[in-house]
């Protein structure tokens, strides 16, 4: 079977790649990225495309070529703008439905905006992390009220970024003021610890700014798979130590309430037509209850770490889209701890100039004969 993986460079990418190294005879990989020199060659062909813009768009475009040229049995995106994407294209070319790993195009932007997916959340009664928006017309009355109620630091985040880009905290009102005049952002109350915060900045006015530091914390993430037919797969719960916004250590865990959350959520996503993965992060509030902070409708930087922890999630998408069964490895079933680093990749040079040059590379064939 083939399958072609948009942002295949990227670090869901790469997980999705090194889970599917232990069935590798099974597929033929197809990577699709927007730069040559990344860790796509253990593809057996990739191409190079431009950034990822939501159509219509060059990006739309180069990318429906590449799939009707190689023609793949599925489509896996590893962003969340992949996944908007492709569901704009499922919509508008109905052939293609089946084909893509992802529900309709509306819930795709709704999980690709950090405010559409507080209001989903708040329209179904779904826990999530009290937001709001700037509105100069009101004063931007909603956001002060989020400071009265919560207090600082508020975390102020891109509505579309991912990875935790340009996300700050805002802990004084004359950061406020400043954070109101940004473009397309929203507030959310901060879930951690608020004391750490106001101690690093305590820090930082005493004794200077430390060449590194962070606040991230320990978070919860709960992983599962809608189906086509609207069941869903088990939920797998996991708690991470985050580094860099990376997932560094994971331990699967087992704990009511948070599969409560996650079952709800799939519940609600799998009634208004989602289909293929969701992952759903977490903290508890100041209540000590479980709070959602994040949506996204993709498999994740820990994919790999779930299946050394028995959750083989991809097992689950190829029987769910593809009708394969594929022999589950048992024999990570009993661990329930991970430590997740970083890996070494080659890529010689001769590679990346033909992925470069043509926008093609095609690992079957000699790089000096690919294009005669």
């Amino acid at each position: 079977m083939k399958i072609l993986i948009t942002s295949v460079g990227s670090l869901v990418g790469q997980n999705i790649l090194e889970v599917l190294n232990y069935s590798r005879d099974y597929f033929d990989v197809v990577g699709v990225n927007s730069v040559a020199k990344a860790a796509i060659y253990e593809c057996d062909r990739a191409y190079l495309t431009g950034q990822s813009e939501k159509p219509p768009s060059e990006y739309a475009e180069r990318l429906l070529e590449i799939i009707n040229e190689e023609n793949p049995d599925l489509v896996i995106p590893a962003r969340d703008i992949d996944i908007t994407i492709l569901a704009i294209l499922q919509e508008k070319y109905p052939e293609y439905r089946g084909k893509f790993l992802c529900g309709t195009a509306e819930l795709a932007g709704m999980m690709e905006d950090k405010w559409l997916s507080y209001l989903f959340a708040e329209k179904n009664k779904l826990p999530f992390a009290k937001s709001a928006i700037p509105d100069s017309d009101s004063g931007h009355k909603a956001v002060k009220e989020l400071v009265k109620k919560y207090g600082y630091p508020l975390v102020m985040k891109p509505r579309s970024r991912f990875a935790s880009r340009k996300v700050r905290f805002i802990t004084n009102d004359d950061q406020l003021e400043k954070a109101l005049l940004a473009d397309h952002v929203v507030f959310e109350e901060y879930l951690g610890n608020a004391q750490k915060v106001k101690q690093l900045n305590d820090r930082i006015e005493t004794c200077g700014t430390p060449l590194y530091y962070s606040l991230e914390e320990h978070k919860y993430s709960l992983q599962t798979l809608i189906r086509p037919d609207g069941n869903f797969e088990e939920i797998c719960e996991t708690l991470h130590v985050m580094k860099n916004s990376i997932s560094t250590e994971a331990e699967r865990i087992h704990d009511s309430e948070l599969a409560e959350v996650g079952e709800n959520y799939a519940q609600v996503l799998a009634s208004m037509g989602w289909a293929g993965p969701v992952n759903i992060q977490c903290q508890k509030d100041s209540t000590g209850k479980f709070s959602v902070y994040e949506l996204n409708g993709r498999m994740t930087g820990a994919t790999a770490a779930r299946y050394y922890l028995g959750y083989d999630e991809l097992s689950f998408i190829f029987d769910a889209f593809l009708d394969i069964k594929l022999p589950h490895s048992h024999r990570f079933n009993s661990q329930t701890y991970t430590i997740k680093k970083p890996v070494i990749s080659l890529m010689d040079d001769d590679s990346i100039s033909i992925l470069k040059k043509y926008g093609k590379w095609d690992k079957q064939y000699e790089l000096d004969i690919m294009y005669i």
